[in-house]
Formats: C-alpha cells, structure tokens, sequence
C-alpha cells in the first residue's frame, strides 16, 4: 500500500455499489493519492443496501486507511450514499 504517499499527500477514498450478472451487490472502493488503487470490494449480498451497512463498510476503510491521511471521500449520489457522507463529515472532521 502506499502508505508514504498517504502520509506525504493524504489521499481520496472513492466508493460506488453496482450488481454483477448474478445479481450480486458489490461495494468497491478505491484509493487516490498519485494514481488509482483499487483496496477492497464488499460483497453485500447478504445484507441489505442501508445506510447502515454503508456505513459500516466506509467507516472502516477510513480507519483502515487512517483519517488523518483521507481528506476525501468520493461517493454515489444515491440517498444512502449522501447520508452517509453526510455522517462521516460530521464525526471525522477532517474529510470533506
């Protein structure tokens, strides 16, 4: 991971959900700080699309990825989504 870049140029998290051919949900969600990288892909299948289960799922890549080196988090305009973002700039002070 690119941790010294995190460190040097901070970094944005980008996240969207789509369904695979079998009907699969899945969350990706990326990195960027000097060029794209992809970091994990949720399978949400089994749970159901809330703000809730969002939630969850970009809280810890935020802290996976330390807050102090996100200072964005780029994600769908679905209203799940943008109340989630709405969440995380309120307790991580930090992301806009």
């Amino acid at each position: 991971m690119p941790m010294a870049a995190w460190k040097k140029y901070g970094c944005t998290v980008m996240s969207d959900g789509w369904t695979i051919r079998k009907s699969r949900s899945l969350i990706n969600s990326c990195e960027f700080t000097q060029g794209d990288f992809f970091y994990k892909s949720f399978d949400t299948s089994e749970s159901i699309k809330t703000g809730a289960s969002l939630w969850e799922q970009l809280d810890k890549v935020v802290a996976e990825i330390s807050e102090e080196h996100v200072i964005q988090v780029i994600i769908d305009n679905h209203t799940s989504y943008v109340n989630v973002g709405a969440r995380l700039m309120d307790i991580k002070k930090c992301l806009y």
